[in-house]
């Protein structure tokens, strides 16, 4: 392998990189560059990877864990560590499948193409992105590709080395093994000697995979873990995957871009020219679709676009042979007459076609289909509708160069500029009726004043509002503000709506997190109805309102005090496991009933610590202990940040009700805190609902 070859791989691996930093993903906290000063949110990295640690279908695959805490255990910050890791091994699988394309096809310029159709593919270029979430899958393929250019030797042992290797860090190569059985291991006669060495060469990988993972689940005690997600988990996924209409486009839409791409340069290619040499690899792809396909839909979530496409890797060393050959086919193919009249009614009339295709791809790309997880237009869109485009082109460049009408360079010229009309046709059709009365809202309340309004909707469906209010020019944020990294989207948007109101309209109420007491600390709110949904305005320019029932600890010495006024507390670092303790009894605050807690503190620590906030009730028929961990808001890692919890209760008149509020900081963490404030029967929280 030369030089140059090394730095095209390299390159292709910055493309990535770049693209990743450019739209929304996991390593830039999901938002669009130049929306935020830092190129990399090490918040919202650190929830990702303690997610792969926490759960038991995570956690059993360590390989990547180990190789970022590896890089940590020698200094690396985390973010760094997990963009090291992550982008070494997309590097040296790039590197490894240049040689396997080289190997198979005896071509370099092959290699350089079937690099770049697989950096771009839609589950590739997406590694990082909500919803492809690729945590494993880069050293996954450094692993396969390997395995894949020592089966092109028929080195059986080190083959099976490889492959044993790829499922320690996922499990899923082991679906790549009945077509590699059955197309390249296999020989007449069946019941022969070869046969036999061969499958004990490499069937011995299986149980020595299964010792390594009960090894794993032994020493991570994940028994229990895993043994709840496949009961409960597990065997849910086929109908989670078509739960309803939105989730159901996201998993065929899913599946279909694992496979457009390779599939439509196969047709065009076996269109021309005879599948000899690549027979056997065609042939046990297609083997391994069938299967991991059926499994796919049955056991995971088919929105995952990369565990549908996994038997694609065996196809991918010749993907840049497919569509080069096409290519120059196409060079040597003439129009059998002149272009006259009746062949540019016939090229016409195709590109009119093709033009209505685009129209209809691009509603689809950019109205129907919109990942179910995604807070945001993150570039998922613009890939599925030049995908489909660009494919659909291809087949009708074929089709019109097989019938002679018309010059190649004419006709492909022509799908180009089509394909590019309709790039990126956002107009939020399918949310118009929904949300055309928020938007005469936002309109209607920045006529009246000359301050803007930021818009936040708190919704199920994040991605339809954006899209539509994207479409609208207004500057909006949507999400389903009881999950954690929605949530911290509004954090990471202080600088959008400095200067300006935030209306927040609350179509899926928010529970888990208590989002109203959150915007109550930035200002004043006033509450107001828009399309029937509670919601509303938070005036930014005024003093956020002094709750009754409101104590802080502004001094640590002097414990906590009524709350008067806005003070200027001074910070104290929690050496021992627990901060000092608000204590009351609910007969001391003067109230015959209590139906809610909000509780807020400032604080600085570390993204690995395990300090929390935490409210306890115990009276002799109510027990409520519940906390909250510090690192869930932990947005600047080395400034301040709030931390918040409430709890809406069952209405409690003991008397001798006991309430504590305090920070537990078990693992005695370097924290930091200021600011402990709790407030009874908050204003911005609404009583709990009866059973």
């Amino acid at each position: 392998m030369k030089l140059k070859d090394s730095i095209y791989c390299f390159l292709m691996t910055l493309v990535h990189l770049a693209y990743t930093l450019v739209f929304p993903s996991i390593i830039n906290g999901e938002r669009f560059i130049g929306n935020s000063s830092r190129w990399l949110e090490p918040s919202y990295i650190h929830a990702f990877f303690i997610s792969r640690i926490k759960f038991g279908e995570f956690a059993r695959r360590p390989v990547t864990t180990w190789l970022i805490q590896g890089l940590e255990y020698i200094g690396f910050p985390l973010e760094y560590a997990f963009i090291t890791v992550l982008y070494i091994g997309l590097l040296i699988a790039l590197l490894l499948l240049f040689k396997l394309s080289e190997t198979l096809t005896q071509q370099r310029k092959f290699a350089y193409l079937s690099v770049f159709i697989f950096t771009t593919t839609f589950w590739v270029i997406h590694a990082v992105f909500a919803e492809i979430y690729a945590y494993d899958e880069p050293w996954q393929y450094v692993f396969v590709f390997a395995a894949l250019l020592f089966l092109a030797k028929k080195a059986w042992f080190k083959f099976s080395v490889f492959l044993l290797l790829s499922m320690m860090v996922r499990e899923s190569s082991v679906l790549l093994l009945p077509g590699i059985f059955f197309f390249f291991m296999l020989q007449k006669p069946l019941f022969s000697k070869t046969n036999v060495i061969r499958t004990l060469k490499v069937g011995w990988a299986v149980p020595a995979y299964a010792l390594f993972l009960w090894l794993v689940i032994l020493g991570k005690n994940l028994g229990e873990k895993s043994s709840s997600y496949m009961e409960d988990m597990r065997f849910k996924h086929l109908y989670y995957s078509f739960s309803d209409i939105d989730i159901g486009i996201d998993t065929l839409t899913s599946f279909l871009m694992a496979f457009i791409v390779p599939f439509t340069l196969l047709v065009l290619y076996k269109s021309k020219f005879k599948l000899e040499t690549e027979r056997a690899w065609i042939w046990a792809t297609i083997l391994n679709i069938s299967i991991n396909t059926a499994i796919t839909f049955a056991l995971t979530m088919g929105r995952e676009t990369r565990i549908f496409a996994q038997p694609v890797l065996m196809l991918s060393p010749f993907l840049g042979m497919f569509l080069w050959k096409w290519i120059e086919s196409l060079k040597s193919t003439k129009p059998t007459h002149n272009l006259n009249l009746d062949s540019w009614i016939k090229t016409v009339s195709i590109w009119l076609f093709f033009g209505s295709l685009c129209f209809a791809f691009s509603l689809y790309a950019y109205e129907v289909y919109w990942p179910t997880d995604t807070k945001f237009f993150n570039g998922f869109q613009h890939h599925v509708y030049l995908t489909l485009a660009f494919c659909t082109a291809a087949l009708l460049l074929n089709f019109t160069l097989k019938n002679r009408i018309v010059d190649a360079r004419i006709s492909a010229t022509g799908f180009l500029l089509i394909a590019l009309v309709f790039v990126g046709n956002q107009k939020g059709y399918r949310a118009y009726d929904l949300y055309k009365p928020v938007a005469d809202f936002v309109s209607h309340q920045n006529a009246q004043t000359d301050r803007k309004s930021y818009l936040i909707v708190g919704t199920k469906t994040p991605n339809i509002a954006e899209n539509y209010f994207s479409a609208k020019d207004i500057d909006a944020l949507a999400g389903n503000f009881n999950f954690q990294l929605p949530l911290k989207q509004f954090f990471y948007r202080d600088e959008a709506f400095v200067g300006k109101d935030i209306i927040y309209v609350e179509q899926e109420p928010a529970i888990n997190f208590p989002f109203r007491y959150i915007l109550s600390q930035y200002g004043r709110l006033e509450n107001t109805v828009v399309n029937d949904w509670p919601s509303v305005i938070l005036h930014t320019a005024e003093a956020p309102e002094l709750e009754e029932n409101a104590f802080v600890l502004v001094q640590k010495e002097k414990g906590f005090q009524l709350k008067t006024k806005s003070e200027n507390p001074e910070p104290f670092a929690v050496n021992e496991e627990y901060s000092p303790a608000f204590k009351t009894k609910l007969s001391e605050l003067n109230l015959d009933t209590l139906y809610s807690i909000a509780a807020k503190v400032d604080f600085k620590t570390s993204m690995s610590s395990e300090a929390a906030i935490v409210v306890n009730i115990s009276s002799a028929d109510t027990s409520v202990w519940q906390h909250e961990f510090l690192t869930i808001f932990l947005i600047e890692p080395n400034n301040w940040n709030t931390a918040y919890k409430a709890i809406s209760l069952n209405n409690i008149t003991d008397p001798n009700a006991e309430i504590s509020f305090y920070v537990w900081n078990k693992g005695l963490d370097q924290t930091e805190v200021k600011n402990l404030e709790i407030v009874f029967n908050s204003k911005f929280l609404p009583p709990k609902k009866k059973d």
